[in-house]
């Protein structure tokens, strides 16, 4: 659902925001692996090849998808900020990673408490 909702915010805001078509691209394929990493039941070809190729007895993909997460997407936030509120110099680097990570570790926060309040007991001890 949240592919789709940024797909959308994407689309109505494309005449104000216009971004690079590098920054698209990453946007794109952020917004393409991120759906299958959510939904565990979901058909992936990556998933077995991964775990395959380095021979992990655990399947790596959702660690993948967050650090595609941070990685894909701080620098077409950082465009982001540059054209909205006209950051310069060295916070135009900064900013954008520090709040991206933080973004990451509040997803993972608000994941964990659903996880505990849906199937309590399950986790790690």
């Amino acid at each position: 659902m949240l592919v789709i909702i940024f797909a959308g915010l994407l689309t109505v805001t494309y005449r104000r925001f216009t971004f690079s078509n590098l920054l698209y691209l990453l946007i794109a394929i952020f917004l393409t692996c991120m759906p299958s990493a959510q939904i565990p039941a979901m058909p992936n070809p990556y998933r077995g090849w991964l775990k395959e190729l380095f021979g992990l007895s655990r399947n790596p993909y959702d660690r993948v998808i967050h650090f595609g997460f941070e990685f894909l997407l701080t620098y077409p936030f950082r465009g982001l900020m540059v054209r909205t509120s006209n950051v310069r110099g060295w916070a135009a680097n900064w900013l954008p990673v520090s709040l991206i990570l933080t973004a990451s570790i509040g997803f993972e926060v608000m994941e964990s408490l659903v996880a505990k309040i849906v199937s309590p007991g399950t986790g790690p001890a």
